[in-house]
């Protein structure tokens, strides 16, 4: 099932989510300027993860898409 590019960007997000992971993950590591950046802006690494993995990339250029 692929999104509709008609839909609002969250609910085209929503639909990417459900979906299996795009692509398994290898290890992940953190630098700690990243780290750090995680403690200040209370995000989860987890929930950021989980968003790229789905193939939940943002607002990006057909380019980085690609």
């Amino acid at each position: 099932m692929s999104a509709n590019p008609s839909q609002p960007t969250a609910a085209r997000r929503m639909t990417l989510m459900s979906n299996a992971p795009r692509f398994a993950l290898g290890q992940m590591v953190a630098t700690p300027g990243a780290l750090a950046l995680l403690d200040q802006t209370g995000f989860s690494a987890l929930a950021l993860i989980s968003r790229h993995v789905h193939g939940d990339w943002g607002d990006c250029c057909a380019e980085d898409k690609a």
